[in-house]
């Protein structure tokens, strides 16, 4: 069943933040985050082409989740099931810097506050992929159940271009989730 699919694919993951009630907190959270990665980084060996939050150091097929508390980064979870994401296919050098700034922007209420009525910016995934690198921007309607309209989501992908303005941010595509 799908649950069950959700159920084992959450297990496998670590919560890395919680209870962070503002952006200087993740901010603080962040700086911490990245100097444990970067020790770490350098003990193995591994050239960093980018700063950002480690993605770079992950191996293939490896994920970084940031969802706002109460969302499932899964497509089964209430807020998820009708959503979508904008994938934003990208190199490996631009994959931490960029999915930083994207977890800035949704902590900040950047995206959600330019773009009005019409949806919910409800996580960002960073993920290390063989074939390409991908960040995807996870989108739900206004509430539980509810499919993000798709002049909001032309409004999300505009924000994105004008704060992010790379080329691979202007090929995003949007694709839903089921």
């Amino acid at each position: 069943s799908s649950s069950l699919k959700a159920a084992e694919y959450q297990s496998g993951m670590s919560e890395v933040f919680s209870n962070l009630n503002d952006v200087e907190s993740l901010c603080n959270a962040l700086i911490g985050f990245k100097k444990t990665l970067a020790n770490r980084m350098l003990r193995s060996g591994l050239e960093t082409p980018g700063n950002g939050l480690g993605l770079i150091g992950m191996k293939p097929q490896q994920n970084l989740h940031f969802f706002k508390v109460g969302v499932n980064p899964v497509w089964e979870d209430p807020w998820n099931v009708k959503g979508g994401r904008l994938t934003i296919s990208t190199t490996l050098s631009n994959l931490d810097p960029t999915f930083e700034s994207l977890v800035l922007l949704l902590a900040g209420g950047v995206i959600e506050l330019d773009s009005g009525k019409g949806g919910k910016v409800v996580g960002i995934v960073g993920s290390r992929r063989s074939r390409g690198d991908r960040i995807e921007i996870w989108l739900s309607g206004d509430q539980i159940g509810q499919s993000p309209q798709e002049n909001w989501i032309k409004k999300v992908h505009e924000i994105l271009i004008r704060e992010l303005g790379t080329t691979d941010v202007k090929a995003a595509k949007f694709k839903r989730h089921l």
